[in-house]
């Protein structure tokens, strides 16, 4: 860094920091304020007694910040609890405590606790009473500090989270793995996500936007207040604007509803995901009590069996893949800048939705799908265990998700179940869903409901029977890997639409020999007509299952997790990502992926079939005489070249599934796969062979953080030969040193069966690659990471750390 751009920042930080300083010590403060509480806890792993205490001591905790999952700290061991389902994670109980002061200025004002999620259990205390528990660790929760908070002095927050049973099939992680807030408010305000937004007409010169909003008053007087609501558009002008005056009980909540027109809508839509906001401000007289801000988009939704699922009046096929919630080596701990890069890798593939499996996910989820343009499958349930119809075991927890999640444009449909054996098949199941779904309805009306079936037809195992009654009782008919029997469920129930919930990969060898008029090893071709390239009306798409590795669900150790997917858990998109690439875009594309020799070879967890084994390189030993290759396009011709000369074209239309295969010398050099449509060259992709590696090169997918502590670059290392080529058989243990204005926070390589930690500073190469994982810290300059490995050059490189585009106030 420069003496002249050091200067510069230690000018900005100064004015930065002071220009916070004023905001959090003025004294016209505005009504509400909301504090992060992520930074400074103490924690430890184990269940000391009386750790809720004040004057506890817990000086010999760990000092972290939040959002924190133990379990990805490992150690990971065969015999751990979690078991297979949770990868063999460890797991337990934990406590979590933090020191704050309260500033004098937040006397008088209702002090709200907010945590976006506590894994799995939580109890909390503030200064040593009780204020609250949560039972369900996907769903945000609440607690009221008001009576026990002191003001201008130091406050003491204890969490005790226990995850001693491992309460899912899938990895769930451990701890404070959301964000944490502190909200400061009076206390007559609107109360927790009590606004709700609805359109009941949108045209283009004009939408109706009926905002309903829930106050709330915890004084022992009645309150008489306007309400004004103002909507801001995209462009933060102000559209429309209505006051209505209203009386809140003491003690009491009541609901007022108003209606306002906003002129020439512009549209949230997948290309033009634009946002409108709606601030709701509460006034006695001149003093504000309490302003409340809403984010929405204006759009309509609509199944129709004709036509399928319509955005905005116009078809939108379905092109999704379902997501758990970790982050790969950042276990459950559900960091922005994280979720957002997944997000962005699987657009490149073409993916227009994400079903969320199978829980309610991080508030960041929605909010980076509702600025992004991605459409949510949205669910709340797994399994129904313990579920009854009067509510016992769901109602309070669904009401909590629906409630915190209805004003998010992304989300088209609700889903309150995943494979709900024996439920499915039996009346009481029926009749327990139409309870959630009435309870759903309620909350809102505007959206269908549904679950995802499997399996969907009898308990006897026979899988070309009619679907179960419960199917009858679906706004949208959900199910999984059903996709041959669509067009005789079409048939049985003509007037609802279908929808594949999960979808496999893929379903034959790409080796066994097919009749290229065979479009049966995909189940995209249930939603689309192969022959013909038109879809079927009464299908509204399908999630493939899985988008990304996760962990849990292991198929035995060593293995932590599941692998049959599109992208690794370092984000590196596997060959077959290629070939639903093909599918789901239309921009001309071709790749090349090369048949694993070894497939044979490899325990049966690590591929799923050859197509999740393909290789993405062109050195193999001098004993293959002959390879396998692939091209997955979505345009009529391909031609292939080996070191410039032609070994011919092939049309897509004469194979099964369109994927083209060709046998290739091994003979080292340059592969080169050139995509035609009408004679025109129109994409084209290569392999090269590689040479000995010489040094490591460091890739970054940024080049410059915020100093929030939170925001994170993915740092790929890669073991390169002379002419830059990725040397795929570099194993070589990296190391990774950083200094400056950062930390890191995982390191991965992708092997789900490495006994490495995520949390460590080295790594071993797979495929020639591995992944670190920097992390940004609250002051401005940069952070510096260098990459070792004995034989090879080392790699260095800085990241800027900048100024927050928004700063958030935070309680030390």
């Amino acid at each position: 860094m420069t003496a002249e751009r050091e200067a510069m920042l230690k000018r900005f930080a100064a004015c930065w920091f002071a220009g916070l300083l004023l905001l959090t010590t003025a004294s016209a403060q505005p009504a509400r304020r909301r504090f992060s509480l992520d930074f400074g806890w103490k924690f430890t792993l184990g269940d000391p007694p009386q750790a809720e205490r004040t004057n506890f001591d817990d000086r010999a905790w760990r000092s972290l910040d939040v959002p924190h999952d133990w379990s990805i700290e490992g150690p990971w061991k065969q015999d751990n609890p979690s078991g297979r389902a949770g990868g063999f994670a460890t797991i337990g109980i934990g406590w979590y405590r933090k020191t704050f002061r309260l500033p004098q200025e937040l006397a008088g004002k209702r002090l709200l606790l907010g945590f976006d999620g506590v894994f799995n259990r939580a109890d909390v205390w503030v200064n040593g009473q009780k204020v609250g528990h949560n039972g369900n660790g996907y769903v945000s929760f609440e607690c009221d500090l008001t009576p026990w908070a002191r003001a201008n002095g130091d406050n003491v927050i204890a969490v005790r989270v226990d995850n001693l049973k491992q309460a899912s099939r899938w990895y769930t992680g451990s701890g404070i793995y959301r964000h944490v807030w502190l909200v400061a408010t009076s206390p007559v305000r609107v109360a927790h996500w009590g606004t709700y937004v609805t359109l009941p007409d949108v045209r283009a010169d004009r939408a109706s936007v009926v905002i309903q909003t829930m106050l709330r008053n915890d004084t022992d007087e009645p309150s008489r207040a306007n309400l004004t609501v103002r909507i801001a558009g995209p462009d933060g002008k102000q559209v429309a604007e209505q006051t209505a005056p209203v009386e809140v009980p003491p003690r009491g909540e009541t609901t007022t509803t108003q209606r306002l027109a906003v002129p020439n809508p512009r549209l949230w839509s997948l290309e033009t995901p634009q946002l409108y906001h709606a601030t709701s401000e509460l006034r006695d007289g001149d003093r504000v009590l309490d302003s409340y801000d809403t984010p929405f988009g204006i759009r309509t939704i609509k199944f129709d069996v004709n036509s399928g699922f319509l955005l905005n009046g116009k078809r939108v096929v379905i092109k999704g893949v379902c997501l758990h919630h970790d982050l790969g080596a950042l276990g459950a701990a559900a960091l922005q800048s994280g979720i957002e890069e997944r997000l962005k890798i699987l657009r490149t593939i073409g993916v227009n939705a994400i079903r969320l499996s199978h829980n309610p996910n991080a508030p960041d989820v929605l909010n980076l799908a509702d600025r992004l343009g991605l459409l949510v499958f949205d669910e709340a349930y797994d399994k129904w265990d313990g579920f009854l119809p009067d509510g016992t075991g769901w109602k309070k927890n669904l009401t909590s998700f629906i409630r915190n999640h209805r004003n998010h444009p992304s989300i088209f449909v609700w889903s309150v179940g995943n494979e709900m054996t024996p439920h499915m098949y039996m009346r009481e199941g029926t009749l327990l869903y139409q309870a959630i779904e009435n309870v759903v309805h309620d909350l809102d009306p505007t959206r269908p409901v549904t679950a995802a079936l499997h399996p969907v037809r009898n308990n006897r195992g026979e899988r070309d029977a009619p679907l179960a009654e419960i199917a009858s009782y679906m706004d949208v008919i959900s199910m999984n890997y059903q996709t041959r029997f669509y067009a005789r469920d079409h048939q049985q129930h003509p007037n609802q639409v279908l929808l594949g919930s999960e979808t496999h990969l893929h379903q034959v060898d790409l080796n066994t020999p097919r009749d290229p008029k065979d479009n049966s090893g995909n189940q995209w071709w249930g939603t689309r007509d192969c022959a013909t390239g038109e879809y079927y009306p009464y299908v509204a798409g399908q999630f493939i299952w899985a988008g990304v590795d996760y962990l849990g669900e292991s198929e035995g150790w060593p293995s932590k997790g599941y692998r049959t997917t599109l992208v690794s858990m370092t984000g590196v998109r596997k060959p077959w990502s290629y070939f639903i690439q093909s599918l789901y875009t239309d921009s001309p594309m071709v790749s090349i992926a090369v048949d694993n020799p070894d497939f044979k070879k490899l325990p049966r967890r690590d591929a799923g079939g050859n197509f999740n084994a393909l290789l993405s390189h062109w050195n193999f030993p001098p004993s293959l005489s002959t390879l396998r290759v692939y091209t997955f396009t979505n345009v009529p011709v391909v031609e292939l070249k080996l070191n410039g000369r032609s070994l011919g074209e092939k049309r897509a239309v004469d194979f099964a599934d369109h994927i083209i295969f060709w046998d290739v010398p091994n003979e080292p050099g340059r592969l080169e796969a050139i995509g035609k449509r009408d004679r025109a060259v129109v994409a084209s992709a290569e392999l090269c062979t590689a040479g000995k590696a010489v040094k490591l090169r460091l890739v970054p997918n940024r080049t410059a953080l915020e100093a929030t502590g939170q925001d994170l670059a993915y740092v790929a290392v890669e073991a390169i030969d002379a002419n830059g080529i990725v040397v795929p058989d570099a194993r070589n243990l990296v190391r990774f040193e950083l200094s400056g204005q950062g930390s890191l926070a995982g390191v991965d390589n992708a092997d789900l069966d490495s006994p490495e930690l995520f949390k460590s500073d080295h790594r071993e190469l797979r495929l020639g690659r591995a992944l670190a994982i920097v992390e940004s810290a609250r002051n401005l300059g940069s952070v510096w990471i260098t990459a070792t490995a004995e034989g090879l050059e080392p790699a260095t490189m800085a990241i800027r750390v900048d100024p927050p585009a928004t700063p958030v106030a935070t309680l030390q």
